[in-house]
């Protein structure tokens, strides 16, 4: 994979990989003559530099300034030309090609470093006669289709969730219901409830997984915490099955700790418990640790955790390693229990 050839126009300036979902800022000056000419004729009205969506999300959270020019960016459109270019220079070329770009738009749809921003919208709003105009297409293309989800969008939202159709559903869902039907959007955030119920009800996969919870992050209120706190619960509790610790960690630090942090602390007890029996790795007797001394509230599962990897430690010859936890320890009695059972692994 890695000997594919990407072109530089292809690249993203931050993440230095193709882009999956190219957008353009408006940072490039422009002559007077340019700017009136690109308002008239181009539907963009600016030119700038292209980056990948979910990098420059990123990268706008904490900046306002454009990555390469530094220049201020107010404006930002998804570059349908040179998504075209993409598609037709590249991922058309070859199977290799095509290959390459998939993996990279799984692994971009899998990190879980862009999760928390993977529905903040960066791009510049449509005008309402863009919007008219995309409708108009719809109704002239599949008329009875689009009549339905603008008039009945509850009913097909359950059609397409019963037929297991859940991005369609999920589309019909963000468009939303009129502020009359849907005042303070209960039904939307029930559907999106039920899309991510779908995923999880699904075979399983780490793309169902993460797609669950972009979802959930759409849910904008909750009539109660508890509902919140066991869908992402039921998620940690798949992701420890298939051991994607690094999800359910994730879905974990979800819960709240205020309402229910029995749960919060089941949940990080068995990733603890999951990353010591893992195959004997500095890094996952770490990782236990760092959930041990900073998400463990009860005293009797830090104390139970420390022990585990002092012993794991211990049983590695890593006596040294194991007295260190060992002194974390805060209960006398628990300390010096363990101190005497690595002694024991060392005779």
């Amino acid at each position: 994979m890695s000997s594919v050839a990407v072109p530089n126009a292809f690249l993203c300036p931050i993440r230095y990989e193709i882009m999956i979902e190219p957008v353009k800022t408006d940072c490039t000056e422009l002559s007077m003559f340019q700017r009136i000419y690109n308002a008239i004729f181009v539907k963009q009205g600016f030119e700038g530099h292209v980056f990948e969506k979910l990098a420059l999300t990123v990268w706008l959270n904490e900046n306002s300034t454009c990555p390469v020019c530094r220049r201020k960016v107010n404006k930002v459109f998804f570059d349908k030309k040179m998504a075209t270019k993409i598609t037709q220079q590249f991922i058309n070329v070859s199977e290799v090609n095509k290959t390459y770009f998939e993996k990279v738009k799984k692994d971009l749809d899998e990190d879980l470093t862009y999760l928390d921003i993977i529905e903040k919208n960066i791009l510049t709003s449509f005008s309402n006669f863009d919007l008219i105009k995309e409708y108009l297409n719809g109704v002239f293309t599949h008329p009875k289709q689009v009549f339905k989800e603008i008039f009945y969008p509850a009913s097909e939202i359950n059609f397409y969730i019963n037929n297991d159709n859940l991005e369609r559903a999920e589309k019909i869902t963000n468009r939303g219901f009129n502020r009359f039907s849907d005042p303070f959007s209960h039904k939307k955030n029930d559907f999106y409830r039920k899309i991510a119920q779908a995923y999880l009800n699904r075979s399983y996969s780490e793309m169902n997984l993460i797609k669950a919870l972009r979802i959930l992050y759409k849910v904008s209120y909750w009539s109660e915490e508890t509902e919140k706190n066991n869908f992402f619960e039921e998620i940690c509790c798949i992701a420890i099955r298939f051991d994607r610790l690094d999800i359910a960690e994730y879905s974990a630090e979800k819960i709240s700790a205020y309402s229910d942090l029995a749960k919060r602390e089941k949940c990080f007890h068995s990733i603890a418990k999951s990353y010591i029996n893992k195959r004997f790795s500095d890094d996952s007797l770490n990782k236990a640790k760092i959930i041990a001394t900073h998400k463990l509230e009860f005293v009797s599962n830090k104390t139970e955790i420390l022990n585990l990897i002092a012993l794991a430690y211990a049983k590695n010859n890593k006596y040294k390693d194991g007295f260190e936890v060992a002194n974390s320890i805060a209960n006398p009695v628990s300390r010096w229990l363990t101190y005497l059972r690595i002694l024991f692994e060392k005779i």
